[in-house]
């Protein structure tokens, strides 16, 4: 068996030598990245036009692909100054809004400076974010049998403007 990841944006595959930011890749925005950190401390740099106000929204794929590396994407002006930077969150989501005309260039690299053929990882980038996520504001609840107990409930707005309604059964 083999896992098979499908989209349909253009497809880029990661080519060395792009160690360097001068050396980045020119890609499609919107699109897909497809790359390997092969040795330890490989970076990977892919560069795309991008309009002002435009949004990026950058999804990384690595451990659901069986790859043991966890990303550490940022978002630079080709000049090298840094815009944005992915969270590290268990799901390394890169969202920016691009100031400016011009060209941008995203870094990846493995957050412990890993790399081996086995680092592979896989990129969407999307130009628009919106969404909603819910989080309980903490991980644990003690609740008398029979009893009830209070949930503060957090939501992190992204575009999403609409009103939440929030039930349990």
């Amino acid at each position: 068996w083999f896992q098979v990841e499908s989209n349909p944006g253009l497809q880029a595959v990661e080519q060395e030598p792009n160690d360097q930011l001068k050396e980045a890749i020119l890609v499609a925005f919107p699109g897909v990245l497809n790359g390997r950190l092969q040795k330890p401390g490989d970076r990977d740099h892919f560069r795309f036009k991008a309009s002002k106000g435009q949004r990026l929204h950058c999804l990384a794929m690595t451990r659901e692909l069986g790859s043991p590396c966890d990303l550490y994407l940022s978002l630079h002006k080709v000049d090298g100054s840094r815009i944005a930077l992915a969270p590290q969150t268990r799901e390394t989501v890169l969202n920016a809004l691009i100031p400016e005309d011009g060209e941008y260039v995203l870094r990846v690299e493995d957050l412990l400076s890993g790399g081996s053929p086995e680092h592979i990882y896989r990129l969407d980038l999307q130009d628009a974010f919106f969404g909603l996520a819910l989080h309980a504001e903490k991980t644990e609840y003690v609740a008398p049998q029979g009893g009830t107990v209070s949930v503060k409930v957090l939501a992190e707005r992204t575009g999403f403007k609409e009103p939440v309604e929030l039930a349990v059964a």
